[in-house]
């Protein structure tokens, strides 16, 4: 499987390879040695990067890690047993998989990881907002929150990524933001385009919709789109989108 797709699991725990070894043999798990097929901590996950000739294809990241503290990042020193060392600790545990996520970005940025958690289970508003604003980082949804449906994502995800650059005429591209509105659409999300009708019937991106501002969207869009249902807006400007997200009485 040298050549094959590479998955790097990184948890406390064992059960994530586990599953994707009896889920998925044909993934191979990249560890950080040649035994251990999961990465416990920061240490052993850039142990497993530096492995071989590139880096995984994907990796798949838990949220909580119940690891020593000289393990836990930002710093992996002793807390010690004071209070306020271990509401320290509890923290550092409890947004472990965030601080990986920073280390992770950092050396790689367009590497595709996978949380094991739902945006709304992320216990950190601000992380979770940050998240969000990431194209080439997921979370679970409520119907993937099984092993089967952990491995869906992940495939989904490689499907994702070697997606062609190009359908029809039309050319994505690999930038964040047109990879993140490409999952939005393939997804079957709503994606309304704001500009009028003769700009839209000149170019626009495949699968979305025209309503222009000056039409009233609000009432159209309230006829067809589902309540609570993701709403992507693109305008020429900000203040396109702006004008719209007021009128649909998002301020």
């Amino acid at each position: 499987m040298k050549g094959g797709l590479r998955l790097l699991v990184v948890d406390d725990q064992a059960r994530t390879s586990e599953l994707f070894r009896r889920l998925a043999p044909d993934l191979a798990l990249a560890g950080p040695t040649e035994a251990k097929t999961f990465a416990s901590s920061w240490a052993e996950a850039e142990a497993a990067l530096g492995r071989g000739s590139r880096l995984p294809d994907a990796v798949v990241l838990d949220l909580r890690f119940e690891i020593p503290d000289e393990e836990l990042l930002p710093d992996r020193r002793p807390l010690g047993d004071t209070a306020a060392g271990k509401r320290e600790r509890r923290d550092r545990r409890d947004r472990q998989g965030l601080y990986i996520l920073e280390r992770l970005r950092r050396r790689a940025p367009d590497l595709p990881i996978v949380l094991t958690t739902a945006h709304e289970d992320i216990p950190f508003e601000d992380d979770a907002r940050r998240l969000r604003a990431d194209a080439f980082t997921y979370t679970m949804g409520e119907d993937d929150a099984t092993g089967e449906g952990l491995v869906r994502v992940v495939r989904r995800v490689l499907a994702d990524r070697d997606a062609p650059l190009s359908t029809g005429r039309f050319f994505w591209g690999r930038s964040p933001a047109m990879r993140e509105l490409r999952r939005r659409i393939e997804a079957g999300e709503w994606v309304v385009d704001l500009r009028d009708r003769t700009a839209f019937a000149a170019g626009h991106v495949p699968g979305t919709f025209s309503f222009a501002l000056e039409d009233g969207i609000a009432t159209y869009l309230g006829w067809l789109i589902p309540w609570g249902a993701p709403l992507t807006l693109l305008g020429h400007s900000a203040q396109q989108v702006s004008a719209a997200q007021r009128e649909l009485g998002f301020d």
